[in-house]
């Protein structure tokens, strides 16, 4: 069976390393390696693509009643900069289940395979992070006695191999009693997974690489250790390369563009595809439709009264030598009522939307498991604009200021229990939300700008290309019951897109 031969060469490639490795004693896998079961909310800020940033916001499910939750975003864009666009065209709002779920047991669904296959993509995400936690750990306290480097980096490579090759042995086993759907729903789980384990791998060398080629000294033992863990990283490659031809999976050959190509799109679609078994069903309802659907009624019957009003009054001297005054009166009145109804719409319409978006929302947010399930959330949104000042940074003191426009949004939603939900093994929810930059960036300058520098060889001025950034503050705040997080952190664009985040305190 392949997955035996996942195993073999896993526990080949173990042996060769425990006689070039150090002693050391076999530890446990990390406590964060596994899927976090307490009640803290969390909240991260990320970029998504060269355009787009996003924020997301995961809590925990409740296990009976309803809990009320609220985040808010605040970010600064230039005012010179406005595209003049709704700042709704530019938001995108998801709603998953977090990544850790399944049942403990496949009991052959499709769901519960996909559900074990997205869950071990995101304990290998979890690996990646808390190995390039301990590889900054481990530089930063380079010298010191008592911090083991080996022995930290092999504790995540271990547990992540190790859990790959758990999961792959009970995920990929074909059984006589599987239909056809379902063991073809295994090779497609072997190989998300597969494409998982390779950016574990490559990222996790790739900061190997970086951190190895800084010119920083790290001390000879601490250099030795991440070398081990670099040809550690680099025999685990090779396996899972060949196990990936040996299984004729879509292999990326930087000698043949196409098959780049050909792979992104498969990995993408693999990707969407499992982690399809997340997605709640999210309607939204714009109460822009709603309010303007009843100020036209209420225009209407406005006009209508008059109309009326005006035919009774005008009744009796429409009677006799008066009939040709009384019509023309009774015509001219209902013209101007008319005319008036769309005067009267706007108006209305302006003042109803006033108030509800004030007291009630922009936007009612509802999610379920399924079109037909109950709701298990239900959430109001708000997204504005404002234009205010801020104090001059170069001297804040003398009262000089500079134009920004401030971009608020507010969730404020409940979580309502499912059993459904539970009984899935779901424990956590994740709100996602994305706001798109693209029409910002024409408006920008030029990404570069020339800079006089002084040329120690010639002692002559010259022009160097220097970088045109800019920065957009973001802060993020989350509530829920007595739990309160915030993130604040500044995106650093150009007029090409965006290039990194900077995370600062809140």
């Amino acid at each position: 069976m392949w997955w035996r031969y996942s195993i073999d060469m896993l526990n080949r490639e173990a042996t060769a390393d425990e006689a070039l490795a150090p002693t050391v004693p076999v530890a446990a896998p990390p406590a964060d390696l596994l899927p976090r079961t307490d009640h803290a909310i969390e909240v991260q800020v990320s970029i998504h693509d060269s355009s787009r940033f996003q924020w997301q916001l995961v809590l925990p499910i409740p296990r009976s009643g309803r809990v009320r939750y609220q985040v808010e975003a605040e970010f600064e864009i230039p005012s010179n900069a406005l595209s003049g666009r709704s700042p709704w065209d530019l938001m995108q709002g998801f709603t998953r289940l977090d990544g850790d779920t399944g049942t403990s047991a496949l009991d052959g669904s499709l769901n519960a395979l996909r559900q074990k296959a997205v869950s071990l993509a995101r304990m290998l995400e979890r690996a990646r992070q808390g190995f390039v936690r301990h590889c900054q750990e481990a530089i930063a306290h380079a010298g010191e006695e008592s911090h083991d480097a080996h022995r930290d980096l092999m504790i995540w490579l271990d547990a992540a191999l190790r859990s790959v090759s758990a999961s792959r042995a009970q995920l990929a086993l074909t059984s006589p009693d599987d239909s056809t759907e379902l063991s073809r729903e295994r090779s497609l789980a072997d190989e998300f997974i597969s494409v998982r384990l390779l950016e574990f791998l490559a990222e996790s060398q790739q900061f190997l690489k970086t951190a190895l080629d800084e010119p920083v000294s790290i001390g000879e033992e601490l250099r030795k250790s991440l070398e081990f863990a670099d040809e550690r990283l680099t025999a685990a490659l090779e396996t899972e390369l060949a196990y990936r031809q040996a299984h004729r999976f879509v292999s990326a050959d930087p000698s043949f563009p196409d098959t780049l190509e050909k792979y992104v799109e498969r990995a993408g679609r693999l990707k969407q595809r499992f982690q399809e078994v997340l997605a709640l069903d999210r309607e939204v309802y714009p109460l822009d439709d709603r309010v303007q659907q009843w100020v036209t009624m209420f225009s209407a019957l406005i006009a209508g009264m008059l109309f009326f009003g005006a035919q009774l009054v005008l009744r009796r001297w429409s009677i006799g030598s008066q009939l040709s005054s009384g019509l023309a009166a009774l015509v001219l009145l209902a013209g101007f009522a008319y005319a008036l109804r769309d005067r009267l719409k706007d108006i209305g319409s302006a003042w109803i939307r006033g108030k509800v978006y004030r007291f009630h929302a922009q936007r009612i947010v509802l999610c379920r498991l399924s079109s037909k399930k109950d709701v298990v959330v239900r959430a109001r949104e708000w997204c504005n604009e404002s234009t205010t000042g801020r104090p001059d940074p170069l001297n804040p003191e003398s009262g000089a200021s500079r134009r920004v426009t401030v971009v608020h949004h507010l969730h404020r939603g409940k979580l309502i229990a499912n059993s459904d939900m539970i009984a899935s093994g779901a424990v956590r929810i994740r709100h996602l939300f994305r706001y798109d930059l693209s029409p910002l960036f024409p408006r920008l300058h030029d990404p570069v700008k020339r800079v006089p520098v002084l040329d120690p060889a010639t002692r002559r001025a010259s022009f160097v290309d220097a970088p045109r950034r800019y920065q957009l503050p973001i802060h993020v705040r989350a509530t829920m019951l007595d739990s309160r997080t915030e993130v604040q952190a500044n995106l650093v664009v150009d007029k090409l897109g965006i290039q990194r985040l900077e995370m600062t305190s809140p």
